[in-house]
């Protein structure tokens, strides 16, 4: 496959009227992943006049994938588009990318209905896709319990099929992990402050892993960052949502997974408060918080690389 890579950026302001802007954004300071199989790769077809979109996902549940809400929200990635779940380690390499077997239709597509693309510090940003077949892949355990200040400071690992550089555009589409630091939380999002390890386009829905108890668990989906991917991003708590959002689906379309004995639907979700995490803003308290979503066009070389992409 040949790989064209236009870059969206969308900068939301504390304040209520945040705007729109366009600007580039890519995993920066990490390595080639092939040992996480539940990391996977979402792919948007729109019109044949649109381009392709792409972010990063986690399998919850066999047929459950959890991403970002501005991966899937219309009103950002444009209407009627599908979604396709591509299941190996990289989709630029001939032995994977034009193997059927690695392409898992979408069949339905949901997130928060509270997410707004115009206040991303407001958190929300949390959506996921519905398979059609299941996937093979072992789930990845979602946290549930409360983040709590001890946890500041605690290594993490993020995952995501994005860019290595954001001027290497043709990596994209390649898992790779990259090492990191808790810095701070709020009520919705953590802070993650490292400039050489970082997320950036294509790494949007992505995990961020940490072990506790002795099980590496996903505490966060990746969601924004600053515009030059070397300073600082915020991920969605996934602790927010294991309960209130993700569970229900999982429920209903894997009735066989264990799920904790108080998964279910509660009646309300916190909004945050303001752009402050606990341990000092993003960038020093910048005024701007910048989304990286990735979009490229998949140019298929030959028959059955055309119909899996359609």
């Amino acid at each position: 496959m040949r790989h064209v890579v236009v870059s969206l950026a969308l900068a939301a302001s504390c304040g209520p009227s945040g705007g729109l802007t366009w600007d580039r954004q890519s995993i920066v300071g990490g390595s080639v992943d092939t040992a996480d199989p539940a990391v996977v790769l979402i792919i948007g077809h729109g019109s044949s006049a649109d381009p392709v979109i792409t972010c990063t996902g986690v399998i919850a549940s066999p047929h459950v994938v959890l991403t970002a809400a501005h991966c899937l929200d219309p009103d950002i990635v444009g209407p009627g588009r599908t979604f396709t779940v591509f299941t190996g380690s990289d989709v630029q390499d001939p032995a994977q990318g034009e193997l059927p077997a690695n392409f898992v239709h979408g069949q339905e597509t949901h997130y928060d209905p509270q997410f707004d693309g115009r206040a991303l510090s407001h958190g929300h940003d949390i959506g996921l896709v519905v398979t059609e077949a299941a996937l093979a892949a072992a789930p990845l355990p979602l946290n549930r319990a409360p983040m709590t200040p001890d946890l500041r400071g605690r290594p993490v690992r993020l995952v995501g099929f994005g860019i290595d550089n954001d001027g290497h555009a043709s990596t994209i589409g390649v898992r790779r992990q990259v090492p990191s630091t808790l810095d701070g939380y709020t009520d919705q999002l953590l802070k993650f402050a490292d400039p050489i390890h970082n997320t950036c386009d294509g790494d949007s829905g992505g995990p961020a892993l940490m072990t506790l108890q002795d099980t590496e668990v996903v505490i966060g989906i990746s969601s924004f960052g600053d515009a030059s991917c070397r300073k600082s991003g915020a991920e969605t708590r996934v602790d927010v949502y294991a309960s209130t959002f993700v569970d229900p689906f999982i429920a209903a379309n894997d009735p066989s997974m264990s799920l904790p004995p108080d998964a279910g639907i509660k009646l309300a979700m916190t909004r945050a408060n303001g752009c402050d995490f606990g341990g000092g803003g993003i960038g020093g308290g910048a005024p701007f918080w910048l989304l990286g979503l990735l979009w490229f066009v998949l140019r298929a070389r030959g028959a059955n690389a055309s119909r899996r992409l359609t």
